[in-house]
């Protein structure tokens, strides 16, 4: 039993203690106090339960550790606050002042960061003392922390300094969590910062393995560190934070289990702070930078693990790599995307339903650059039918389809880009999809319903009216999404300019409560007005626009320039107003050779810049990465 658990091997502890048991061995305390550790590792309650229920009535009789080991498999498992606080109540005579069931029973009610249950371990923790316990001054700090008391939190850590117990790995952890949940602090970046170091230091100066405590507390205050940088978009911070983590807490147990648990946490969070940074990003040179950053995290993982990670790291990786298909889809094919979710199924890891979401999503919005209208109707259908394999791939799972997962059924089924372009239509199986979908019991909700709306506007404009003002009697919200969908699908179709600048303006003026436009309206107005050959329309939104506070894209500008030039000087004040912009924003207006007006640099003009890495191989996804 003890090999097994050394092992991590709990349920062999388990089989291995009712073998001997039903065997008619004898037991002793030992045999019970490693049954109860398994359970308490695993959260297995239930069982450690009635463990102590068996000890009770046959012997040996527990003492207050076997009771300590009940309340941590109680702290490990669900509704873990209820679970110990009822345990607590039962077990009071029993523990007595234990000084551990005490620090358990904290450590529980402050996992949860409410301030409610904060109040009342701080209570506990008040009972012990002032004893010179790293555990407890830990907890001490994290109490006070998610309390809002900064100046008690500064006493805390001034006693602990007074003590010599800064450098300790335990009390710099509590540090980072408690720093991070006390909004009240002016410092907190440089204090969550210099708790971190010293955490990571501490770590290091062990010179040893770690314990599953300080394990599991390292992998909190590296999972706060990252979600701190997170919460503030430091890119810069997180991969500084990650680096720290391999150069010296990753160097002092490198080879053990665990430590690529703690490796996997840094490198999470640093690949979920880059994918919202892409969200918001909008140079093309930093963006460039931020794919260089999430490649160079993927090649040294695949270097330490292969594809082998848990699911939420796949998830996040596979997301990453649909934003740079969006971006340069023929260096990141859809074809390589796949190539890498067989890698990851084939070393063992389980797609869930928001992996498969991710695929058809991929499939559903991948473009590629094609000449003329057959081979794009082609491309069309092909998206449609990957889209529908990856769809039935996760039905045969086992994995029910949501309303989530019919949406970019309906989205694959017209191209989500050049509406305007010969040869784009809408793929007649958007009403099989919705009939499928409807059959099987669900009904519209705002994503579906948005996402039909916008793939029956490519081919079947009518019946994307239609159906957008069935949302409104449905009771269906038609959100700031839903209108940016309608005006950016239907604004590059002349016919249904008026239906756009007016009937739509009115509508989101009437939603209960009002919709208010973003610059994504803005600007699909406007290029709905470009399309239309209306003017004074667009003089008048450019007008609304500026007041707004919202700033025009360049290419809006290029494309409001070319309009005033078609139309000669009738409208030269448009004309005054958009150049005296771009001037305050410091763009350079020009014309190339053709005598076309174009905004930007010339040479951005001239050479395309690729948001993906030229250094990386097309067929990087089908070997494996070098260590960076």
């Amino acid at each position: 039993m003890s090999d097994h658990l050394a092992a991590q091997r709990l349920d062999d502890v388990i089989r291995e203690f009712s073998r001997a048991k039903q065997n008619g061995y004898p037991l002793d305390f030992d045999a019970y106090r490693l049954l109860l550790l398994a359970c308490s590792r695993v959260g297995d309650m239930a069982t450690a339960s009635r463990v102590i229920k068996d000890m009770e009535r046959n012997g040996p009789q527990p003492d207050p550790e076997a009771y300590v080991l009940l309340l941590r498999a109680a702290a490990n498992g669900s509704d873990r606050i209820e679970a110990v606080v009822k345990l607590v109540g039962e077990l009071h005579h029993k523990l007595g002042q234990n000084t551990e069931a005490h620090l358990t029973v904290a450590e529980v009610l402050l996992r949860g960061g409410q301030p409610k249950f904060a109040g009342l371990a701080a209570q506990l923790l008040e009972e012990l003392g002032d004893a010179p316990n790293e555990r407890l001054l830990g907890l001490t700090l994290l109490a006070n922390g998610i309390l809002q008391k900064y100046e008690e939190l500064l006493k805390v850590i001034e006693r602990i300094k007074h003590l010599g117990l800064d450098s300790s790995l335990i009390v710099q952890t509590h540090a980072v969590l408690a720093f991070f949940e006390c909004r009240r602090d002016r410092n907190r970046p440089d204090h969550i910062a210099f708790a971190f170091t010293k955490a990571l230091k501490a770590a290091e100066a062990t010179g040893r393995s770690l314990s599953d405590t300080e394990l599991v507390l390292l992998s909190r205050a590296v999972a706060t560190m990252m979600k701190f940088a997170e919460e503030t978009g430091d890119v810069k911070g997180s991969l500084a934070a990650r680096q720290m983590v391999r150069a010296g807490f990753g160097k002092q147990i490198s080879g053990c289990a665990e430590d690529v648990d703690i490796l996997e946490t840094a490198d999470l969070g640093v690949l979920r702070i880059i994918e919202g940074a892409l969200k918001k990003e909008r140079s093309t040179v930093m963006r460039r930078e931020l794919h260089e950053q999430w490649l160079a995290i993927f090649a040294d993982m695949k270097f330490r693990r292969g594809f082998s990670y848990g699911q939420e790291v796949s998830n996040t990786i596979l997301r990453l790599h649909m934003a740079a298909n969006r971006e340069d889809p023929h260096r990141f094919t859809m074809n390589s995307t796949m190539k890498l979710f067989d890698d990851m199924k084939r070393e063992g890891s389980v797609p869930d339903r928001e992996t498969y979401t991710i695929l058809m999503q991929g499939w559903s919005l991948t473009k590629v650059a094609v000449a003329d209208g057959a081979d794009r109707w082609s491309f069309q259908e092909e998206r449609v039918q990957r889209t529908l394999e990856v769809f039935d791939d996760m039905q045969k799972a086992g994995l029910e389809a949501t309303t989530s997962c019919y949406a970019h059924l309906f989205a694959a089924c017209a191209n989500p880009y050049d509406l305007d372009a010969p040869g784009t239509r809408c793929d007649a199986r958007v009403f099989e999809f919705e009939q499928r979908m409807l059959e099987q019991g669900l009904l519209h909700d705002a994503v579906s319903a948005t996402a039909i709306v916008a793939a029956l506007a490519a081919g079947y404009p009518q019946e994307a009216v239609q159906r957008f003002n069935d949302m409104r009697i449905s009771g269906i919200p038609r959100s700031l999404e839903t209108y940016n969908t309608m005006i950016h699908r239907l604004g590059t179709r002349p016919k249904s300019a008026e239906f756009v600048l007016n009937d739509l303006r009115a509508s989101m003026r009437r939603e209960i409560p009002p919709v208010v436009p973003d610059a994504s309206t803005w600007e699909g107005w406007l290029t709905c007005c470009i399309h239309a050959g209306d003017i004074p329309t667009a003089f008048r939104l450019f007008v609304d626009m500026k007041r707004e506070g919202v700033k025009p894209a360049a290419k809006i500008c290029e494309g409001l320039l070319g309009l005033c030039d078609r139309n000669g000087e009738m409208f030269s004040g448009l004309r005054k107003r958009i150049l005296s912009e771009l001037e305050e924003r410091g763009i350079e207006v020009w014309r190339d050779q053709d005598g076309r007006v174009r905004v930007g640099a010339p040479q951005e003009r001239e050479e395309p810049v690729r948001y993906s890495i030229g250094a990386v191989p097309q067929d990087f996804f089908r070997h494996e990465g070098t260590h960076t």
